[in-house]
């Protein structure tokens, strides 16, 4: 489907391209500085892993896109050069694990971090890949 159909989060990068994920239509797009749309990201996911409910997103300084699926329990990087993987999934550390995948950020040493909605948790996927994982509480 490339349509937009319940937007729920937005990002913009440092060159004023605009991201906008839809939690219902299941994808993510680009929309460059000049009008042009591309979607990055549909329910197919990295081909293996599937998307449902595209819901956070967050970009870094290098272009990498991130975006979680909460119905899937999981979320996908989207390189620079449009190479999609999943970098976390339910099984979270594989101690804890990752319920409805909510919010998403990126730090400048380009560490990643995730919520997890029903499971009351948030993770810190360590870059580079591979991808390591750390589960921590925040009370």
């Amino acid at each position: 489907m490339n349509e937009l159909d319940s937007a729920h989060s937005i990002a913009v990068d440092s060159s004023g391209n605009v991201y906008v994920t839809g939690a219902l239509s299941v994808n993510a797009f680009r929309v460059a500085p000049d009008g042009s749309i591309t979607q990055i990201i549909d329910i197919s996911g990295d081909g293996t892993n599937t998307l449902n409910q595209a819901r956070g997103l967050a970009v870094d300084d290098s272009g990498n896109v991130f975006v979680t699926g909460g119905a899937s329990d999981n979320a996908f990087r989207i390189g620079s050069k449009g190479t999609i993987t999943q970098i976390i999934d339910s099984g979270g550390d594989a101690v804890n694990l990752l319920d409805y995948a909510g919010r998403i950020a990126v730090d400048d040493a380009g560490d990643v971090y995730v919520t997890g909605l029903d499971s009351d948790n948030a993770f810190k996927i360590e870059d580079p890949l591979p991808v390591e994982l750390q589960r921590f509480l925040i009370d």
